[in-house]
């Protein structure tokens, strides 16, 4: 998602799928200009999450544009949209995560990279079981591309060991495992 509209859709899906769960999301802005023109609307969409941690932008093919930082997007007056590196977003979310919890990561660059790093984490806290306290329903979609999925799944462009979308459907806008 490298727009708002899109960040937004993403988080409204993924606040769905967290029924009533509190939703992290990380997000990396892709590109100096498309930060300056949206930063408060990216802040809006991000605002959805119980917390969202904004990276430092993914540049691609510009140049760093002077005043032009992720710091755009969490001052714009959002208390839930803070920066973090990285591994502080990573450390914070593995140590504030519960059972039915959702995390995301969602924009450019590197942050796809993060799942599983992230997976690692809440594991370590978890005991090497993220899904003891998770239905038996629930269990049948965790898997450890599960971190990926969701906003691949709404981009149409889900690449999995297992398929694109299997075990999966896009009814209603939202990624649902049968049975759920």
């Amino acid at each position: 998602a490298h727009h708002p509209t899109e960040v937004f859709r993403a988080l409204q899906t993924g606040r769905t799928v967290a029924d009533g769960h509190n939703l992290y999301v990380i997000f990396q802005p892709h590109l100096f200009s498309r930060t300056r023109e949206f930063a408060k609307e990216f802040a809006e969409s991000l605002s959805m999450a119980d917390r969202a941690y904004v990276l430092d932008i993914y540049p691609a093919r510009e140049q760093p544009i002077e005043g032009v930082t992720s710091e755009l997007i969490t001052g714009a007056g959002f208390s839930e949209v803070r920066y973090a590196t990285a591994e502080s977003a990573i450390e914070d979310i593995a140590s504030y995560a519960q059972s039915g919890d959702i995390v995301m990561t969602v924009g450019a660059g590197d942050v796809t990279a993060l799942g599983p790093r992230l997976l690692e984490a809440l594991q370590i806290r978890h005991d090497g079981d993220l899904t003891k306290d998770l239905p038996p329903a629930a269990k049948q979609v965790y898997r450890d591309d599960s971190a990926f999925m969701l906003t691949d799944i709404l981009k149409g462009t889900m690449t999995s060991p297992y398929g694109t979308g299997r075990g999966l459907s896009l009814a209603n806008d939202m990624p649902a495992a049968p049975g759920l």
